[in-house]
């Protein structure tokens, strides 16, 4: 009878202790949750703490260690520069206008000489990209240096070509830096000292370049050239490994060449949209001779051509046209002064 009588009092201890148990699990659950997170968060404030304490500066072993390469390096990119120094001609610039002119036509006729002693064709009043100073105009004070080295390149070329016996020597262009805008007339030269009066607007050519062509880096600077010349296939091709072994630094940027209009052998050369015809045996084409004899016309068939006419441009003279670059490596002066 007295359990019927706190049967109430039993069933909501029950269910109290049973909310309390439920409770004290999720208690216990959660703080251990919470003290996961915490010793996290403890973690990543240690480590920020250690982060910020922490010089941002590299230490002075690795500086030390960049110092000594940067040493090193400096080192071989010296020997590399005076290895390759080896062999270029030493530039010597005129000091003024007259010792330009003094040293330019001694240059010329010397270059003279030499074209006649290899029998290479070149008319008398070729004046080597330098007509109007040949004639004795004297050029600008500021001009005299680069105009030295242009004359001492174009000279190194020439003796290059005149080596290898190139039959003619047509034409040889510089980088016209030297014009004047204020010239009062518009009277230009051509390659053999010839005059002639352009009064219509001209297109500036990419050879035309008012500063000299330097590197990034100061480091080295060229001049660029177009030489006009005839040579027979095998000059050619010396020539080519001339500039390619020779200790001076010359680049051939660009080459095309054509067959002579009276080397009917040759046929199309390489690098020219001009095609020379190949002459067969008799008059008309081969494939109508018949039709002079009043035979037939045979069917058309293969002509076997000989070897010689079968050879490209083997036996004949070429007009060769090369666009070459002149390097020269700054001293270290000029280096400096570019890099500020």
């Amino acid at each position: 009878m007295k359990f019927r009588k706190y049967m109430s009092f039993i069933v909501s201890g029950c269910i109290a202790l049973l909310l309390l148990i439920i409770t004290l699990v999720f208690l216990v659950r959660w703080q251990k949750k919470y003290t996961d997170v915490k010793n996290s968060l403890n973690s990543k404030e240690t480590e920020l703490r250690s982060l910020n304490g922490r010089n941002p500066f590299p230490s002075k072993e690795n500086l030390q260690i960049e110092r000594d390469n940067v040493v090193k390096l400096r080192s071989q990119l010296a020997d590399l520069r005076e290895w390759m120094k080896k062999g270029q001609i030493k530039m010597v610039e005129a000091t003024n206008p007259t010792e330009f002119q003094v040293q330019l036509n001694p240059r010329l006729k010397k270059l003279l000489i030499k074209a006649k002693a290899v029998n290479t064709e070149l008319d008398s009043n070729f004046k080597f990209g330098f007509p109007k100073y040949a004639q004795g105009e004297m050029p600008a004070p500021k001009d005299v240096p680069r105009l030295s080295r242009q004359a001492q390149m174009i000279e190194s070329i020439c003796n290059i070509m005149f080596d290898e016996r190139i039959d003619a020597l047509t034409a040889i262009t510089r980088q016209k830096f030297d014009v004047r805008e204020n010239a009062s007339s518009s009277t230009t030269y051509d390659g053999y000292g010839n005059a002639f009066d352009d009064n219509k607007p001209k297109k500036p050519s990419e050879d035309e370049s008012k500063e000299e062509q330097r590197d990034d880096y100061g480091m080295y600077a060229w001049e660029t050239f177009t030489v006009e010349f005839r040579a027979k296939e095998s000059a050619l091709w010396s020539t080519l490994r001339s500039f390619a072994n020779t200790n001076l630094l010359i680049s051939v940027e660009s080459l095309s060449f054509e067959t002579l209009e009276d080397n009917p052998a040759a046929t199309q050369s390489w690098g020219s949209d001009k095609k020379s015809k190949v002459h067969g045996f008799g008059s008309g084409d081969s494939r109508t001779r018949g039709a002079n004899f009043g035979l037939p016309t045979p069917v058309a068939e293969p002509e076997v051509v000989a070897r010689e006419k079968r050879v490209v441009a083997g036996g004949g003279v070429l007009n060769v046209t090369m666009k070459l670059n002149f390097y020269r490596f700054l001293d270290e002066k000029t280096e400096e002064e570019t890099q500020k």
